[in-house]
């Protein structure tokens, strides 16, 4: 099994995520509006 490394970007319009392999190809996105309440959305 490879490792897998979870990155993040939350902001106050939006937030989006990225799952990368150890081979950094992409094995999930995704992309989500915050509308003003970060934290509520990241939950």
């Amino acid at each position: 099994m490879k490792d897998a490394f979870y990155g993040i970007d939350v902001g106050s319009i939006s937030t989006k995520g990225v799952i990368l392999d150890e081979d950094n190809n992409i094995l999930a996105r995704d992309y989500l509006m915050t509308e003003g309440n970060p934290i509520k959305a990241v939950k």
